[in-house]
């Protein structure tokens, strides 16, 4: 079998357009890393709230 590259940028399925979509919501980043597999990482920045008693 051959290697096939991979740009998720480009992907128009619908799981990767939720995917990319909750991302891009919530200011956070998508990684691909392909090695001997493929793996997406999403970051995200936790904040806490404000807590009014």
């Amino acid at each position: 079998m051959g290697t096939h590259e991979l740009n998720f940028e480009d992907l128009n399925t619908l799981g990767m357009q939720l995917v990319t979509s909750l991302v891009n919501q919530l200011d956070g980043e998508l990684e691909l890393k392909r090695d001997k597999r493929t793996e997406f990482t999403m970051q995200f920045t936790l904040t806490e709230k404000n807590k009014f008693i």
